[in-house]
Parts: C-alpha cells; structure tokens; sequence
C-alpha cells in the first residue's frame, strides 16, 4: 500500500507546539490526568482562588514530555489562563520577563495568574547555568506575590533533574510526575490516531496478528 500525503510516523516526537498542534492527539491515561489537573485550576481562578501548581514530568527523550506540556498549553490557552512555553533556563527575573512574548513578571504582579511551562530539552545545561537558574527560581518562590500568581509545569529527562538537586532542593517543591511506559491499548490508540490522517485504521492496514 502507498501512502501519496505525508508519512504519519515521520518526526513522532513533538518538538514544539506549533508540531503538536499539527499532528492528531491520543489522550493516554496520564494526559487525562494532566487535564483533570488543569480543569481544576481553572476553576479555582475562576473563584478568586489561588491554585498552587508546582509540576515536573519527568521521562527518558521521546517518553511524551514535550507532548504533555503542549496540551497543557492548548489547555491554558482554551481557558483564557495567560502563559508561556520557555525552552531556556532563565539567569535572572528580568530575562524571564523579557524573553518571553507575555510580561509574565510584571502581570503576576498586578495579581494575575501566569503559568510558566518550561520544556527543557534532553542536552544538559552547565552547572552554572543551572544554578544561576534554579537561583531565580528560589528567588521568585520568595517573593510572596510572585509565588502565589506564577505557577510552573517543567519537563525535563532524569539527568536534569539529578543534576539540579547538585545546586537546589528547590525541585522537591515540585509534585514529580514520571512517565511511564505506554500500555498496549494506548500505543494502539496513538497508531490509530496517526492513520487517521488518512481516514484509515491499524487493523486496515496490518494483519490480524499485529493488532
């Protein structure tokens, strides 16, 4: 059989938002969770209240991190909750704010949440860069108004993570989220998925034993 549009398994990671939107979504057993999670988020702003979200996902390359920070994203962006995806460790407050297309800073000050999702990727940084990071972190968590309007969503493989508790122990501070392997209905779910880009099914297009 051939296929004349573009092949649904070429590129499987999600490599940033823009990519995910592009590409059919499964929603395996974890992102129903992270959605649970924001849904009650949302409804804790939407009540004058102050959620308190301080998540890692926590994978090997390629377990699905990037894709669950999008969906948090989409997610955010659905509600109307204001929030930027970064894939760099910010050295200080101000470069935070000014590298990114919201002023995050200076709108959580005025008393607006602001959800911060750093999708780091699976190169590590240096020691400095990471303590410089993490510094402006600790520094924010300090910082009463600031800590009760940003809320974090971080991804990151275990050498990053590891090496982070080497200069902070900012990270325990964090709910870790770790990504397991996908179970079988949900890999076929995600083939599926994929095939949909041609209105066909796995069962269309391999033998009965595959499936």
């Amino acid at each position: 059989m051939s296929f004349s549009l573009t092949n649904p398994f070429k590129g499987t990671s999600t490599t940033d938002y823009e990519h995910f939107l592009s590409l059919p979504f499964y929603e395996t057993k974890l992102a129903e969770s992270v959605k649970c999670h924001l849904i009650g988020d949302a409804q804790m702003i939407a009540t004058d209240k102050s959620p308190y979200t301080r998540l890692v996902f926590w994978g090997l390359a390629g377990t699905g991190k990037s894709t669950l920070v999008s969906l948090a994203k989409k997610m955010l962006d659905d509600f109307g909750i204001a929030n930027a995806i970064i894939q760099f460790m910010p050295q200080t407050i101000e470069e935070l704010s000014t590298r990114t297309e919201i002023s995050l800073i200076e709108r959580a000050k005025a008393g607006e949440h602001i959800y911060i999702i750093a999708d780091y990727q699976d190169k590590l940084k240096t020691e400095a860069e990471l303590r410089a990071g993490y510094q402006t972190l600790e520094k924010i968590f300090h910082d009463h108004i600031l800590n009760s309007h940003l809320h974090f969503i971080f991804a990151m493989n275990p050498s990053h993570y590891v090496e982070a508790f080497k200069v902070t122990e900012i990270l325990g501070k964090f709910d870790l989220w770790r990504i397991k392997p996908l179970s079988k209905e949900e890999v076929v779910g995600i083939i599926n998925a994929r095939f949909s880009y041609y209105d066909q099914r796995l069962e269309d297009v391999f033998d009965e034993g595959v499936t």
